[in-house]
């Protein structure tokens, strides 16, 4: 398993490692599922977020291809911020998005839960059980997150306020 270093695990991670031993792994698509975004990708490729990515050694083919691709793919990333043009010069998850593509090896995908982004992603249902950001989660989601996780709960959906 792979997390970045602003993830936070919520919850027991048993289902990710389940389907992945079948998948040969498993991922969240990302909040812009669009790889076409990147310079490097057309079309409507799905891009997921490597954040938390899970993984068997079955999916080393994967691994192999988007290694080869990741040098050699334009990753950079336009976007606006405040009104203003931005651009990140490198982002791994096209190589990803390009290696899935061309191997055809699609991985298990993962509800929102499990890859949560707190900064496009605002509602949800159930617990959350990966929370991804730089900000810790509120303590008043945990307190939640805690109840949501209860077996004989009632499955609510959730929204985070500003």
């Amino acid at each position: 398993m792979f997390l970045d270093i602003d993830t936070v695990v919520l919850g027991r991670l048993d289902f990710g490692f389940e389907k992945t031993g079948v998948f040969g792994a498993a991922a969240a698509i990302c909040e812009c599922p669009w790889a076409r975004r990147y310079g490097g990708i057309d079309g409507d490729v799905v891009e997921y977020n490597t954040g938390v990515l899970f993984f068997t050694a079955r999916a080393r083919p994967l691994f192999d291809v988007w290694n080869r691709i990741a040098p050699e793919i334009d990753s950079s990333l336009h976007f606006m911020i405040d009104g203003q043009l931005g651009r990140m010069p490198l982002n791994d998850q096209a190589g990803f998005a390009a290696a899935v593509e061309e191997t055809g090896m699609q991985p298990f995908v993962l509800p929102q839960n499990w890859n949560f982004r707190p900064k496009w992603q605002k509602s949800w249902y159930g617990p959350l059980k990966i929370w991804h950001d730089y900000s810790p989660p509120p303590e008043a989601l945990l307190r939640h997150n805690d109840e949501q996780k209860r077996p004989d709960v009632v499955l609510l959906s959730s929204s985070l306020t500003s």
